[in-house]
């Protein structure tokens, strides 16, 4: 995320800790790295599936062919595991 949004991990955890405040420049430049509105942000609500399926496809095009392929295998080993407890 902090790649993404052109600022240092240890700016990111600062702000996470709240020990720095960031600039509207830097909340705009998280709020677009992590693919999400300000609504959302500023007043998270209960998450449709549908609103969660649009930010999974939003973000999976940010990720490498590689990554995709990671992702892709995960969700298919959360569901193998799913089938196999019931």
């Amino acid at each position: 995320m902090a790649e993404r949004a052109g600022i240092s991990p240890r700016f990111v955890s600062a702000i996470e800790n709240d020990r720095r405040k960031p600039s509207l420049d830097v909340l705009i430049r998280l709020v677009h790295a992590i693919g999400t509105s300000f609504d959302e942000v500023l007043m998270p609500q209960t998450i449709s599936e549908e609103y969660t399926a649009d930010r999974i496809k939003r973000l999976i095009t940010q990720c490498s062919q590689r990554d995709q392929e990671l992702v892709l295998a995960l969700i298919d080993q959360m569901l193998d595991s799913k089938e196999e407890k019931q």
